[in-house]
């Protein structure tokens, strides 16, 4: 499966914010696959001083990554798809 990369930003001060984004998008990257939409979580990754937090996927689309985010309620995020 193509690999993609979601891009959020997320207040340094508000680590537990993106350590939540985490939890909460594998947690739907499973229920989404039992669901017959395959979405793996690969990797969320906090950058306190970019302000910024990475999620990375596995999955079939850009879409299906979309509607995990819509799921997650995270807010704008930017989607590409990256290589590892």
């Amino acid at each position: 499966m193509p690999g993609y990369l979601v891009e959020v930003y997320i207040p340094r001060s508000r680590i537990e914010d993106a350590q939540a984004a985490g939890l909460r998008v594998r947690a739907l990257a499973e229920q989404c696959c039992r669901e017959g939409m395959p979405v793996r979580h690969v990797r969320t990754t906090f950058v306190p001083g970019d302000e910024t937090c990475f999620l990375f996927f596995e999955a079939a689309s850009e879409e299906a990554v979309g509607e995990l985010c819509r799921r997650a309620a995270i807010d704008s995020p930017r989607i590409v798809l990256a290589e590892e």
